[in-house]
């Protein structure tokens, strides 16, 4: 079933990156399919357990939890993420969510 989520795996430097995008629709891809930077991915949803339209996403590093509004901030100065530091600065108010 291709409606309500996604996850995409990636290798940086050795380790895994995941990021998972819920609440949406995805019509487009299947498990082991090959996403390219600027396709897209899903279409903003009211899928599952959700408040309304809008795109979740959660972020790992080598298996712990990120937050996404730091790495893309980081990107916005044109700067290369610091994933452990990224890693490192997670905390219970952002587990990787934003």
């Amino acid at each position: 079933d291709n409606n309500g989520g996604m996850m995409i795996e990636s290798d940086l430097d050795g380790k895994k990156v995941v990021i998972a995008y819920a609440h949406g629709d995805n019509p487009k891809f299947t498990a082991g399919d090959t996403v390219n930077g600027g396709e897209q991915i899903m279409a903003l949803g009211n899928v599952g357990n959700s408040c309304g339209s809008h795109l979740h996403m959660d972020a790992t590093y080598n298996g712990k939890n990120f937050c996404l509004q730091d790495l893309f901030l980081a990107m916005d100065k044109g700067e290369t993420p610091d994933m452990e530091k990224l890693v490192e600065k997670a905390t219970p108010t952002c587990s990787g969510r934003i």
